[in-house]
Formats: structure tokens, C-alpha cells, sequence
């Protein structure tokens, strides 16, 4: 597979969700800066969202079948300048990026596919 698709080699940052498939989020980890091969990023992420996301006990074996396992790849995260509410939607394409909130030593990153889930702005936000 990584000789039909070299690009897997190159340094990037993915996250590795799983859900249930009843729509249930099951785990979530993942890289916000590419600093290992792709698919090494990947096969990480995946291990460490089923057995180490401290919000979930590990996943079992019993529950394997009943998962779904979904990768993003993330582009380089670039500050985002802004000077008012409108001014920020006006940048922000609903449906299509993902935000990386900081204040201080908090951080929370959300993902493309939550505005799935919170399908405004003012929502996402």
C-alpha cells in the first residue's frame, strides 16, 4: 500500500476518531503538527484512541464490530487574525475548516466534521 501511495511517507498530522455506530463518539486523538510519517501518525493515533483517550475506558475486543474508525488528515494549523465577530465569519468557511481555540495552557480543536453536529456559527463557536 505506501508503494502505490508514496505520499503516506511524507511528515503529516492526522487525527483518528471512532464512533459507534450508533453515532456515539467512542475516542478521539490526534497530531495538531505533522512530526512523523503519515501513516506512523496515523497507526498512533488510531492505537491511542481506542486505549488511551482518558474520557473512555479502553475499547474492547467485543466492541470492534460495532465501531467505525474515521481518519482526517489536517493541514498545517495557521493563525487566524481577526478583528470582530463579522470579521472572523467572514473568514471562517462554515462546513469545511476546523479551529484550533488557545487561551493560556487550555486548548480545544474541533474538526470539520463537528459542524455536522453544530451547523452554525454562532453554534460552532
Amino acid at each position: 500500500m505506501i508503494e502505490q501511495n508514496p505520499w503516506l511517507q511524507e511528515k503529516g498530522a492526522a487525527f483518528v476518531t471512532l464512533n459507534t455506530k450508533e453515532g456515539a463518539l467512542r475516542g478521539c486523538i490526534g497530531s495538531l503538527v505533522a512530526h512523523r510519517k503519515l501513516y506512523e501518525d496515523v497507526i498512533k493515533n488510531a492505537q491511542n484512541a481506542a486505549l488511551h483517550d482518558p474520557r473512555f475506558v479502553a475499547l474492547s475486543k467485543d466492541e470492534l464490530d460495532n465501531v467505525k474508525v474515521e481518519v482526517s488528515l489536517l493541514t498545517p494549523v495557521k493563525p487566524l487574525e481577526y478583528s470582530s465577530i463579522d470579521d472572523l465569519k467572514s473568514k471562517i468557511h462554515v462546513g469545511k475548516d476546523g479551529v484550533v481555540l488557545k487561551q493560556g495552557q487550555y486548548q480545544a480543536t474541533f474538526l470539520p466534521q463537528v459542524w455536522e453536529q453544530l451547523l452554525s456559527f454562532e453554534l460552532f463557536f
